[in-house]
């Protein structure tokens, strides 16, 4: 925001509380649990075999949609760590971290493992392979750690998940 100087307090006011709000806005829209899914169960093909390596969303963010990109391209990658991703887009840990913040109200880490979960769900939804698959394919060592992670983020085991879509 431009303001002239000498400041008036009253529009200073308003345009920080606006820049708040416009924060807390785009935190909100980028922290559900389901971000970037804008289709419902019903919506996606019962088929999918692979997963998408398109961001989900094409209305977000451009760094967000940026650092979405990378993830999906190593979604399999365990190794995928936050130095490397803040390698990839040539940002420093604590600028990638901050920028990720900023959006999302989420850490880096968080942010990562909730584009994996999410598309761990879209892998379970094709019932074509099991669930220590699904872990393994999108990026978690464990499928232990994996099913505690899903039960945390969707209220159900994935094998819940699985039987209720069947």
């Amino acid at each position: 925001a431009y303001l002239t100087k000498p400041f008036d307090k009253d529009e200073l006011l308003t345009r920080l509380s606006n820049l708040l709000e416009m924060r807390k806005v785009l935190q909100k829209k980028y922290s559900a649990p389901n971000y970037g899914d804008q289709r419902t169960n019903t919506d996606i093909p019962m088929d999918i075999g692979i997963v998408s390596k398109e961001p989900a969303n094409n209305q977000q963010h451009p760094f967000l949609a940026k650092v979405e990109k990378i993830i999906l391209d190593r979604l399999e990658d365990e190794d995928l760590s936050v130095n490397e991703l803040s390698r990839q887009l040539h940002l420093s840990t604590s600028q990638t971290y901050r920028k990720i913040k900023a959006l999302t109200g989420m850490s880096t880490v968080l942010f990562v493992r909730q584009i994996r979960l999410r598309e761990a769900k879209l892998l379970l939804l094709s019932g074509d392979i099991s669930i220590s698959e699904v872990a393994y394919q999108t990026g978690f060592r464990s499928p232990v750690y994996f099913s505690q992670v899903f039960k945390e983020v969707f209220g159900e085991s994935p094998s819940i998940f699985v039987k209720k879509q069947s």
